[in-house]
């Protein structure tokens, strides 16, 4: 097949070219001029079109259950790195360590700035937690992948003991022993 595929190709082009079907062939191109202008424009379009980018921030890295996360994001353009105008809305997911869903909702962005909060109730699981915020306009995207930021949730436990280390002299040389009275008290009542 393919020793026939090297007659072929030749053949056609002088059979065109005898008969003159490129000039028909580019008469019928010709017709179509109303949609060089559409093609046109959506090439422009597509080459024109900008995409955005999100920085997310938290007030802090650890929460104890029973406080709030609150958070803001930044929605900016990718060429200028000014304040997006294509989307005003963003969605919000907040994910556990498993990576379930615990929380899921739209934040409407002024200026380029959206800021929500989030109750940690007193019952929530310990571990990292994952905020993930995009727009619909990413999604256009092949390469999607959304903003993450991560936080820390963890039960502090405060020990039950008192420790004190005390030192005799207020500073040691090179090659001097160190020594140091260290004392553990119970803090039970």
């Amino acid at each position: 097949m393919r020793r026939y595929l090297f007659l072929i190709i030749p053949i056609a082009y002088i059979t065109m070219a005898y008969f003159n079907l490129f000039s028909r062939v580019e008469k019928w191109f010709n017709h179509l001029s109303w949609l060089k202008p559409v093609v046109e424009k959506f090439e422009k379009h597509l080459n024109t079109q900008k995409g955005e980018r999100l920085y997310i921030t938290l007030n802090q890295p650890l929460y104890v259950p029973g406080e709030t996360v609150w958070f803001s994001i930044f929605l900016r353009n990718d060429d200028n790195l000014k304040a997006t105008e294509i989307s005003d809305i963003l969605k919000i997911e907040i994910l556990d360590p498993k990576g379930n869903i615990v929380k899921e909702y739209k934040i409407i962005q002024k200026d380029g700035v959206a800021k929500g909060d989030w109750d940690i109730t007193e019952d929530m699981v310990g571990g990292i937690y994952t905020l993930k915020a995009y727009t619909e306009w990413q999604k256009n995207d092949p390469d999607f992948k959304p903003y993450e930021k991560t936080f820390q949730v963890q039960k502090i436990v405060t020990p039950r003991l008192l420790m004190k280390l005390n030192f005799p002299k207020r500073g040691y040389g090179p090659g001097e022993q160190v020594v140091a009275d260290f004392e553990v008290k119970k803090l039970d009542n």
